[in-house]
């Protein structure tokens, strides 16, 4: 018989929305999975756990996780919350379960997580925190192409350094920032919010976020599975030297939000600003979010059994990642309108 093993992917740098899938190892016995990607630039962090069952997954019913950084606990919770406490209705709540806690780490950490379970499951997690990247600069331009009625899409430049003398991993994320001001029919402000979400990016005409599969020879061919989703490269065609990424934009998912107006909303005034996010991951890290790129992508080229899933939890199954992060704030042309509702 076999046994489901659900592993979490993490697309948000940075505790962004976890998306189940599942894998059949050839271990017949109950498992502990643990599955987190943390970012050294954040304080807050969360850890997803469930029970591998034969042929089911089953949530775990009381747990303890304790951190340590280099050698010292610095954090210890018990309480276990379900993914609706966290905003998240996804066809999996029911199964998975999370444990947050908050924790500082920085370049050159070694944390080590570990987590015991329903009285019987023991498994931890043991990762060097790797330095930050060096983001030089990020900018965008709106631009008007042919045939197009109005500018549609904005166009990134992105140039970060590379170190020199090893191979460096890398992420990048691209997170919206949309605040909303409401109005009532006499111009008088009501209330304001701000939502953040991760934007997906356009990179067909870029060959460093397309692993070289435009103008070089990169690691990862995507015409196997789906386009880099997110958004994973190494140096391979710039190692040493400053290179220049050039993701796009599609503008009209920038403005499009989901929001709950307050009562008497006569209008309402959109501005937008993108937080363009470079993080350095491990070599794990990295073919963890290729495995799970092809996966996503359902490519029938390729059957389950081709695709190796990194693991690196001692005592259960899953996938902890450490990376650490630059951010460079871009504020975008013609990034304010307004819409009236009457």
């Amino acid at each position: 018989m076999k046994k489901i093993y659900m592993i979490l992917s993490a697309v948000l740098c940075l505790a962004a929305c976890d998306n189940p899938l599942e894998y059949k190892p050839a271990d017949k016995n109950d498992e502990l999975i643990v599955n987190a990607l943390m970012d050294a630039s954040e304080t807050s962090h969360k850890v997803s756990l469930a029970i591998s069952c034969t042929e089911k997954v089953r949530p775990v019913q009381r747990a303890e996780l304790r951190c340590f950084v280099n050698g010292k606990r610095v954090a210890t919770t018990r309480q276990l919350l379900g993914n609706s406490e966290l905003g998240d209705s996804g066809n999996w709540g029911a199964k998975t379960r999370w444990l947050c806690f908050n924790a500082s780490f920085k370049s050159g950490d070694l944390v080590r997580i570990e987590v015991q379970a329903d009285g019987k499951f023991s498994a931890s997690c043991e990762q060097v925190v790797p330095a930050a990247p060096d983001l030089e600069s990020a900018e965008a331009s709106l631009e008007k192409k042919e045939g197009d009625e109005y500018p549609r899409k904005y166009f990134f430049e992105i140039k970060l350094k590379d170190s020199a003398d090893q191979v460096d991993y890398y992420r990048l994320c691209m997170r919206n920032h949309v605040v909303s001001t409401y109005y009532d029919k006499e111009g008088n402000i009501i209330s304001k919010d701000t939502s953040i979400r991760e934007i997906p990016m356009e990179i067909d005409n870029d060959p460093i976020l397309n692993e070289g599969h435009i103008g070089g020879s990169g690691g990862f061919d995507f015409e196997l599975g789906s386009p880099n989703e997110f958004g994973a490269f190494y140096d391979s065609l710039f190692d040493g030297k400053t290179a220049t990424l050039r993701p796009a934009i599609d503008r009209a998912y920038l403005a499009s939000f989901d929001y709950q107006m307050p009562e008497h909303t006569y209008s309402v005034q959109l501005d937008f600003y993108v937080d363009v996010v470079l993080l350095k991951i491990p070599k794990r890290y990295y073919h963890y979010l290729l495995a799970m790129n092809l996966l996503r992508g359902g490519s029938d080229d390729l059957a389950l059994e081709d695709i190796q899933i990194p693991d690196n939890i001692d005592g259960g199954i899953g996938f902890v990642g450490l990376s650490s992060s630059s951010v460079e704030t871009v504020f975008l042309e013609s990034n304010s309108f307004v819409v009236n509702l009457y």
